[in-house]
């Protein structure tokens, strides 16, 4: 991750001014959560949406703050103002992380 952060943000002076952070955690949907037989490539009417099992939501902010520090995108990740972070199940597995000034 700090590899392609750090690529995506190459020749940009890092962050030093209070920012708003909203992440997105999406984890692939499970075989279980799939129906089966002729039905395989639906999902169960009761596929949960919300991911509530490992890894925890603080671990993973935690990873991207420092990650975001290492790849130079911000000074420090005690600028982080504002967060939201959510975890949930979908067709693929991304992190999409959207920051901007605080303010703004």
């Amino acid at each position: 991750m700090v590899g392609m952060l750090a690529d995506l943000w190459e020749g940009r002076p890092p962050l030093t001014e209070p920012v708003v952070v909203r992440l997105t955690f999406t984890f692939p949907w499970l075989v279980k959560h799939y129906r089966t037989g002729k039905s395989s490539r639906l999902l169960r009417d009761d596929a949960p949406t919300i991911h509530d099992t490992t890894p925890d939501l603080d671990k993973l902010v935690r990873l991207v703050f420092d990650a975001l520090t290492v790849a130079g995108v911000w000074r420090d990740d005690c600028i982080g103002s504002d967060l939201r972070a959510v975890k949930r199940w979908g067709p693929t597995g991304a992190t999409q992380i959207h920051l901007r000034k605080a303010g703004e």
